[in-house]
């Protein structure tokens, strides 16, 4: 594809797809690492049990 083509597919797309997707993909981000720091939050701050966090995630899943 030709570097004006692609400038055209681009200019198809109004400004609210491009910010919706760029929402969607900050969001995306944050959430992903919110989880891995989670549990962390919950045992070191809040000195929930160990075993507690492994249910909490426990059902999560479910």
């Amino acid at each position: 594809m030709s570097q004006q083509a692609d400038q055209r597919a681009r200019k198809k797309l109004h400004k609210n797809v491009w910010v919706a997707t760029a929402t969607s993909f900050l969001t995306d981000v944050s959430s992903e690492m919110l989880v891995n720091v989670l549990p962390l939050f919950l045992a070191n701050v809040l000195g929930v049990r160990i075993w507690t966090v492994g249910v909490i995630y426990g059902l999560g899943d479910t």
